[in-house]
């Protein structure tokens, strides 16, 4: 099974059902063209795939097999445990 096949059965278009079916945390991101500051890991290399500063990053290309990339729309979450990095400053969610 190919690393597309993979992203796209996680993040396709039905990807937060998905992703909520399988009990995985996971939040929505609605891209507004913010800034980002990004490390980001291609499969083409252990050591990773570069690093970008800067706006409207919706797609990617790694330096070195030059495969591009979309940014998806969801985001994996892990559980935060007290004592933990930022633990205490936490955003309440609304539930509407």
């Amino acid at each position: 099974m190919s690393d597309t096949f993979r992203v796209n059965e996680l993040y396709g278009n039905a990807g937060s059902e998905r992703l909520h079916a399988r009990g995985v945390p996971h939040a929505f991101i609605q891209w507004k063209g913010t800034d980002v500051c990004m490390d980001f890991y291609c499969p083409c290399d252990e050591e990773g795939g570069g690093h970008f500063d800067g706006m409207f990053a919706y797609v990617v290309e790694c330096p070195r097999c030059h495969r591009r990339w979309e940014m998806a729309w969801y985001v994996l979450a892990r559980e935060s445990m007290e004592g933990g990095w930022n633990h205490d400053s936490a955003k309440m969610l609304s539930d509407d």
